[in-house]
């Protein structure tokens, strides 16, 4: 279950522009090379893998809160990692999760906190409304997804001047529709 994870936060890294995300159905005498298919920003996750991999993620997710939680002023970063990473995970199989949700709240807020400089805060708060498109795309009707989304692109003012309107914002983040629905 490892392997899929870090195949998925590999797709990720490779092309932090994906939009959309679906499964793939096969024969279970396939044994595909790897457990994703990254094409044309287009992520698909074999189906048949689903099911363990949510059990294996959700536990995980449990440890690393605990983890994270013991000293969230400076946490382990294994912890925040495997947050960011099982979080993710989770929200790609079912993506009305509140606890995946909050958890990348708790990531998102420790990660701002850092002293990083301005284009990476914003390049973080990016990344994470790019993955909540895809995610509403999916599931639209998801209120803790539109929820986190709202509160994501309100940071995402805040890095700029109060009176700044969402204007400044890049388009293509605040119409979680404006990707492409076609299949993979």
């Amino acid at each position: 279950m490892e392997e899929l994870i870090k195949a998925v936060d590999g797709a990720f890294i490779e092309e932090p522009l994906i939009d959309e995300v679906g499964f793939i159905f096969h024969a279970e005498n396939d044994n595909p090379e790897s457990p994703v298919v990254l094409m044309e920003r287009k992520l698909g996750v074999y189906a048949n893998k689903i099911k363990k991999v949510y059990e294996y993620a959700l536990k995980h997710l449990k440890l690393h809160l605990l983890a994270f939680n013991r000293c969230p002023e400076s946490p382990d970063q294994h912890a925040v990692n495997g947050i960011h990473s099982t979080s993710r995970i989770l929200l790609l199989v079912q993506a009305n999760m509140p606890l995946a949700v909050n958890a990348r709240k708790s990531i998102v807020t420790y990660q701002l906190r850092l002293e990083l400089s301005k284009d990476m805060q914003q390049n973080r708060l990016e990344n994470e409304i790019r993955l909540l498109n895809v995610l509403l795309l999916k599931t639209p009707k998801s209120p803790s997804l539109w929820q986190h989304r709202r509160w994501t692109l309100e940071l995402l003012l805040k890095l700029y001047d109060e009176n700044v309107s969402l204007s400044v914002v890049n388009p293509s983040l605040l119409n979680a529709s404006s990707y492409s629905t076609g299949g993979l």
